[in-house]
């Protein structure tokens, strides 16, 4: 959450919920990986993250569980869309960078408040919507801390969003007949 430049390392600061990041390239020199994360040029070096070959650790884990247990998914020589059968997903609201209260959405104008976690996560106060742009879909199951919530069958695919004050990450999974797709937003509830 706190990154702002070198080598990240994992020692130290909070694990806070997950996303996809994009790893573009590596330094076998200096033991690094490039990534590029999806906050904007704000965040880290101008978007982009360092992240050295130890950084995950068992105790203290990097990348998440996803795709058989390494954390990541390798691409190689595929262009396009390599699943076209596969359900696409996208958290449409919560937004990044947005304040929500009782279903309203404001654009967030203090970024830097104490106790509130910081790097754009949408804040909710009370409660808001949570809506899913799902194609090829036939349900959408919603999740707050790997906790299922709801399951809608029918587009619009959406959810009233209620959770305790904290940091909270919403997981959501589209399915159809044969596959299913992903979606993962962190998000802060204020009261």
């Amino acid at each position: 959450m706190y990154y702002s430049g070198g080598i990240y390392k994992n020692n130290w600061g909070q694990i806070n919920g997950g996303h996809v990041i994009t790893i573009f390239g590596y330094n076998d020199i200096y033991r690094y990986w490039l990534i590029k994360n999806s906050w904007g040029t704000a965040w880290g070096e101008k978007g982009w993250i360092r992240v050295s070959y130890d950084a995950h650790k068992p105790m203290r884990p990097f990348f998440c569980p996803f795709y058989g247990g390494t954390g990541i998914f390798y691409v190689d020589g595929v262009y396009g869309n390599f699943m076209p059968d596969a359900p696409k997903i996208q958290i449409e609201s919560p937004k990044r960078y947005h304040t929500y209260c009782s279903g309203c959405e404001f654009k967030t104008v203090f970024k830097k408040m104490p106790f509130v976690q910081k790097g754009g996560v949408p804040r909710i106060i009370g409660w808001t919507t949570a809506k899913i742009n799902a194609t090829n879909t036939n349900k959408v199951e919603f999740y707050v801390d790997s906790e299922i919530q709801f399951t809608d069958e029918e587009a619009p695919y959406e959810w009233k969003l209620r959770a305790p004050h904290g940091s909270h990450t919403l997981e959501t999974l589209a399915y159809n007949e044969n596959n299913t797709s992903k979606g993962i937003m962190d998000f802060f509830v204020i009261i």
